[in-house]
């Protein structure tokens, strides 16, 4: 986990902001084969389907750590789509 820097109410207001965005797109998304998970302060947690074969397996999970964000970009890891944990390599 990240030392919280940035003003904990700035982070969690953009934060949820974000996450606002994202769910008023879940059918954009989920048809690019984008799926959320999770969505707690500070972390996101999104799984990746590829589109093509069908039928269309999970390929990647995402994490994405909003922790000091506006003051930095939101960090990203690749992680397995099942745990989000880091993958090997990456």
């Amino acid at each position: 986990m990240t030392t919280q820097f940035t003003d904990p109410f700035v982070s969690t207001t953009k934060f949820e902001r974000e996450v606002s965005e994202y769910q008023k797109l879940t059918r954009e998304y989920e048809s690019r084969g984008w799926f959320l998970v999770q969505a707690e302060f500070p972390i996101v947690f999104v799984v990746m389907a590829a589109r093509k074969p069908k039928p269309s397996p999970l390929v990647l999970g995402v994490l994405l750590d909003y922790s000091n964000y506006d003051t930095l970009p939101p960090s990203v890891r690749l992680v397995d789509p099942l745990h989000p944990r880091a993958i090997q390599g990456f």
